[in-house]
């Protein structure tokens, strides 16, 4: 197990990612402890933020990484049923 500091203001939406990618994780207070590895991490960081954002202002916001891949951005539009978004 690895172990990564989280921000309070995205752990809420981190733990959503999750959740959703059936990771296994533990929290204690902002500590976060997974079998994943540091990039992991950070795009799981990078998507949590892109959810905030976007339950915040109403639009879809992703990553650069995640635009820069056409399959990923393909079944992620099509799973939310969006036309458009906003690039972080």
């Amino acid at each position: 197990m690895n172990t990564f500091e989280v921000r309070k203001e995205i752990k809420n939406d981190l733990r959503k990612v999750l959740i959703l990618c059936k990771i296994p994780y533990k929290f204690q207070d902002n500590i976060l402890e997974s079998p994943i590895t540091q990039e992991m991490f950070e795009d799981y960081v990078s998507r949590a933020e892109c959810e905030k954002k976007s339950r915040e202002t109403g639009m879809t916001y992703v990553s650069q990484k995640e635009a820069e891949n056409d399959a990923y951005m393909a079944v992620f539009l099509h799973t939310r049923k969006e036309k458009s978004y906003c690039i972080m």
